[in-house]
């Protein structure tokens, strides 16, 4: 899908509840994948690929509903930032410059990092939504 393409399909979506069905479409995949997975079988595909496992304190998987609350953490607080401009004004990110555009992204990448500033070597590397579920 080329830029045009994509801009001609968001404006399609701007000012409807589309934008909110996509969203939360978004949101119920990606946070049922990591539930499933994780709160199951303790892995989804890469944390198996990797050889690393989500356990609770008694070493099993944390069971769906944990995994669905942990996976909820990871995936909403480093993107609100990018979707609160996006509801509000999506030409700002489409029609802006390459510069706006870095710089409508760049917090999504801070957040994200800042999810993992409670990992030591004591608690396991455990990220912030770790310790909190």
């Amino acid at each position: 899908m080329n830029l045009s393409a994509m801009e001609s399909w968001w404006q399609g979506l701007t000012g409807s509840p589309k934008v909110l069905a996509c969203v939360m479409g978004w949101v119920c995949a990606a946070t049922f994948y990591y539930a499933f997975f994780e709160g199951r079988w303790g892995a989804a595909v890469g944390k198996a690929l990797c050889g690393l496992r989500v356990v609770g304190l008694d070493r099993n998987p944390p069971g769906v509903a944990r995994a669905w609350v942990r996976a909820l953490l990871y995936v909403i607080p480093p993107f609100l930032p990018f979707w609160l401009v996006l509801g509000t004004n999506p030409k700002l990110y489409f029609g802006g410059s390459p510069l706006t555009q870095v710089l409508l992204v760049l917090p999504t990448f801070a957040l994200t990092a800042l999810l993992f500033v409670t990992a030591r070597r004591h608690n396991g590397f455990s990220a912030v939504q770790d310790l909190l579920t």
